[in-house]
Order: C-alpha cells, then sequence, then structure tokens
C-alpha cells in the first residue's frame, strides 16, 4: 500500500494524473446527465486539452526526454487551435511543407549520441 505524500501524489513524489482526469470526466459526464452541459460539443472542442496536459506533465515529470513532451504539447496546441477555430483547416494545406522542413530541421541538427 502507498502512502500518501503532503502533495496529494501516491508517495512516489509523481502527481495522480490518472485519478485526476477520471475525477474530471465524471464529474463533466455528471454535469451533462443533468443537463447542464453540452458534453459532445465540450469534448468535441476541447479534447486537444489533455494532449497539452500531458504533453506539460511529461516536460515536469521526465526532463532528460524534453523531445518527446514539446511534441505531444505542440501537436494538442496545434489541434486546440483548429478545434477552437483560431485557426482554420486551410491554413494547413497552405503550410504543411513547413512541418517537413522543421522535422528535417530536427532530424538533422539534433545531438547524436
Amino acid at each position: 500500500m502507498h502512502e500518501i505524500d503532503s502533495t496529494g501524489g501516491s508517495g512516489r513524489g509523481r502527481p495522480p494524473f490518472a485519478g485526476l482526469l477520471l475525477i474530471a470526466l465524471g464529474a463533466l459526464f455528471l454535469a451533462g446527465t443533468l443537463g447542464t452541459v453540452d458534453v459532445g460539443t465540450l469534448i468535441r472542442r476541447w479534447w486537444p486539452l489533455v494532449l497539452v496536459i500531458v504533453g506539460v506533465e511529461r516536460l515536469l515529470l521526465a526532463p532528460h526526454h524534453r523531445t518527446g513532451g514539446f511534441t505531444v504539447l505542440a501537436i494538442g496546441a496545434v489541434l486546440l487551435a483548429f478545434t477552437l477555430g483560431a485557426v482554420s483547416w486551410q491554413w494547413i494545406g497552405r503550410f504543411w511543407p513547413v512541418l517537413l522542413i522543421g522535422f528535417g530541421l530536427w532530424l538533422v541538427l539534433r545531438p547524436r549520441r
């Protein structure tokens, strides 16, 4: 059995992300069944926020693996911009080569082991 530390974690210094996510989802679906929230619209619009949170969590808890955290965070932020209407889907049709250039630069410039 794990002892609860003063930060509310499970004794290992890691926030209980999965537990907090389940609590938030349960509260959201409860609000939906009570008719106070349109859960479908809320999820369709805000689901990329989960990727942003996972990316931030990876950056904070595994700083030696920054590339993965930044990647998940960036993908989540871009998808969130699309779902919130801040960026149109036509944008990706025009600027997708920038993603290829960026990935190519990363492959060329990344440190070798």
